[in-house]
């Protein structure tokens, strides 16, 4: 009795099998003569989160994800020093420019360390940040000590990060210490020509100053221009993940926005790519918005074919977020089979 049955069931086997072979013949004939036409997928690249205030031109000015705020381009032009270290340099950020981080915060700092004198490779410095008026700071809230160490620019993580009231003014600064103390050969400050915000940008004193008693570099023999100097502002952004990726009649995906801020116009699409993809290689559409914390699920159109595939889901919003997942399949006719 267990023979037959098994004979029977494998004889139900061959039958489908011979059924399935038979339809798919049918439809390569009519699809034969088909042309599919398909976007392909591009990966967006990666851009540096800068806003360099002043700047007409083409500087990034993204509002979302962390960005580092300031006045500089990213390279120094020109290194400065004194005879008279620590030296003090200083950016003031106005009300302005700080409304669209209005109860944010400063998470750190970077400034341009350059190395003139090989024996000099590394600076003590201190990072100061001050409530204060147009023309100076006033009240610190800030003073935390680092090391920079040899060329390059030199992070500061603030310990407790400071909430952002933008209806004031804030003094960004960095005393450095030259090594040893009083050497003439050190030029450590990196500073950038080609942006010049006034009374803003570029505020200096040495040791020769009280310690809130800058004055600005412009209109001096050094010239207009902007220290390389910078304070990293925490922004709420979206971050994409593909939470899910299922295959069966078809294969459906979760996007979730694991960020803090709503992930805007995401565009999704799942691609097959390897084996005899029929129909379905391609789906494709847009979600209008993804909250922060919640899953979507997209699902792919009909899909028809055989054979081994690869099995790929790309997801992309306005705000920059990006992500991609891609997993090992099988297609046998109208099913897609072991994504894991």
């Amino acid at each position: 009795m267990r023979k037959k049955v098994c004979r029977e069931a494998n004889m139900k086997e061959k039958s489908i099998v011979k059924r399935a072979g038979v339809l798919l013949f049918a439809v390569l004939m009519i699809v034969s003569t088909a042309t599919v036409m398909a976007k392909s997928n591009t990966q967006p690249t990666a851009t540096d989160n800068d806003v360099w205030l002043g700047y007409t031109g083409d500087s990034p000015q993204l509002l979302r994800g962390d960005v580092w705020v300031g006045y500089d381009d990213g390279e120094p032009e020109k290194i400065i020093g004194s005879n008279a270290p620590p030296l003090f340099i200083a950016i003031r950020l106005s009300p302005d420019e700080l409304a669209p981080y209005d109860g944010l915060q400063f998470l750190a700092t970077t400034w341009y360390c350059a190395v003139y004198n090989a024996s000099i490779p590394n600076h003590n410095y201190d990072m100061k940040i001050w409530e204060g008026n147009e023309t100076a700071p006033i009240t610190m809230l800030l003073n935390e000590s680092d090391v920079a160490q040899g060329e390059g620019w030199a992070n500061h993580t603030i310990a407790a990060p400071i909430t952002i009231n933008a209806a004031k003014n804030y003094w960004i600064m960095i005393k450095c210490y030259a090594f040893p103390a009083g050497t003439y050969n050190d030029y450590p400050l990196g500073y950038d020509t080609n942006n010049y915000v006034p009374g803003k940008s570029d505020w200096y004193h040495n040791n020769n100053y009280p310690e809130t008693g800058f004055y600005e570099l412009s209109g001096t023999s050094i010239g207009n221009g902007s220290w390389c100097l910078r304070v990293k502002v925490e922004v709420p952004a979206p971050a994409l993940e593909i939470a899910s990726l299922t295959g069966g009649f078809g294969i459906k995906a979760g996007i979730k926005n694991a960020g803090d801020a709503a992930a805007t116009n995401v565009d999704w699409n799942i691609t097959l790519n390897g084996g005899l993809i029929i129909l379905g290689k391609l789906s494709e559409g847009t979600i209008a918005s993804i909250t922060a914390g919640a899953t979507e699920q997209v699902k792919s159109k009909f899909i028809l074919g055989f054979g081994k595939t690869v099995v790929t889901v790309n997801a992309l919003c306005d705000e920059g977020s990006y992500a991609t997942k891609s997993t090992n399949a099988t297609v046998f006719l109208v099913f897609v089979l072991g994504i894991k």
